[in-house]
């Protein structure tokens, strides 16, 4: 059978058969969907917080470990001129030693605090080291 050219396939549709092939189908509500936007934007509130939170630290970090640097730094001039007086104590009871003026007992006792006065400046130095390493860890990794 042949079919005339130029015809319209539209017309042998009926306004009464309400489907032509297409169907369209959406809820009137949308809760899920929307519950679901609610919770992708609380996880994305949430990882912005920690990361907020991540930034907060390492600066408070940092600024810490600057404050022991700095303290500590200060420790150990103070601790270096401790042991320097130290020194020169022992070294005028010696004098008075020498002129009859003082014991032994006396030089013995200045020799202890000057070898303590040596071990604490020893030990400031160390930890002021230490603060500096820490520091520079924190400001080369953190830091760019």
């Amino acid at each position: 059978m042949s079919e005339p050219i130029n015809q319209n396939p539209a017309a042998n549709l009926s306004i009464e058969n309400y489907k032509w092939g297409l169907e369209f189908s959406m809820p009137l509500l949308l809760r899920k969907e929307r519950g679901d936007l609610k919770l992708s934007n609380l996880k994305l509130q949430e990882a912005e917080l920690g990361y907020e939170q991540n930034k907060v630290q390492i600066g408070m970090k940092i600024n810490a470990s600057l404050n022991e640097w700095e303290n500590s730094a200060l420790q150990s001039t103070i601790m270096a001129q401790m042991a320097q007086d130290s020194k020169q104590l022992l070294e005028a009871e010696r004098t008075m030693f020498d002129n009859g003026e003082s014991s032994l007992f006396l030089i013995n006792a200045r020799e202890v605090g000057y070898l303590q006065a040596v071990i604490k400046k020893i030990e400031t130095q160390a930890k002021n080291q230490k603060s500096v390493l820490e520091a520079n860890f924190y400001m080369n990794r953190f830091v760019r």
